[in-house]
């Protein structure tokens, strides 16, 4: 077999997790030509991505905002080095996960500072992004699907997007979405590869 190199557009990983299976088919019928969302929470930026038809819909210049998770955690950092003048802040990301942290003999619990935080980014930056960026789209999409790093931080959210609740899927591993999505894309084309063979 050839192996041929192909560039797939940003939100592919994600939108072939939603759509194939582990042996590269096709999960629901149709499903593939449906209009999907993709909300890819990264470190540095959410990526606001739209499928139909199995194709990338789109202006390429369109599709980040500088909010990713980052924006949490300097406002976590911020907090932290006033409250506790802590500088080594390695463990942010377990504390933005709710996790407490040991200072001076004593687990701080933060989650009250945290879901504060959260929920001012994701209602204020995120939401009204997705409503300007979709618009009336987000009523025709069949899923609107959240992966990333950041993912984990809306599946507390039951606010965002409320009237879209039944459309959102939060995959059980949103960080794994892109890896999982381009294996699956990759077995589904090498058995397209083995049924032109056989002809």
């Amino acid at each position: 077999m050839v192996y041929r190199p192909e560039i797939l557009p940003q939100g592919s990983g994600a939108f072939f997790a939603e759509t194939l299976t582990d042996n590269g088919l096709i999960i629901e019928k149709d499903g593939f030509k449906k209009l999907y969302g993709i909300l890819d929470v990264g470190y540095r930026t959410t990526d606001f991505l739209i499928f139909e038809n199995g194709q990338f819909i789109g202006e390429k210049e369109e599709l980040s905002e500088d909010t990713g998770i980052r924006t949490i955690l300097e406002k976590l950092q911020s907090f932290i080095k006033k409250k506790y003048d802590k500088e080594q802040l390695e463990f942010l990301e377990q504390v933005l996960r709710g996790k407490p942290f040991e200072f001076r003999g004593e687990e701080q619990d933060l989650s009250d500072i945290v879901s504060e935080l959260i929920a001012e980014h994701i209602f204020k930056r995120i939401e009204p992004e997705v409503k300007k960026r979709w618009e009336d789209r987000v009523n025709r999409m069949h899923k609107i699907i959240f992966c990333g790093g950041g993912a984990h931080l809306f599946k507390d959210m039951n606010g965002f997007l409320q009237k879209h609740r039944k459309q959102i899927r939060v995959p059980v591993e949103p960080e794994m979405s892109n890896a999982i999505g381009f294996y699956r894309y990759g077995v589904m084309q090498e058995n397209l590869e083995k049924l032109k063979a056989e002809r």
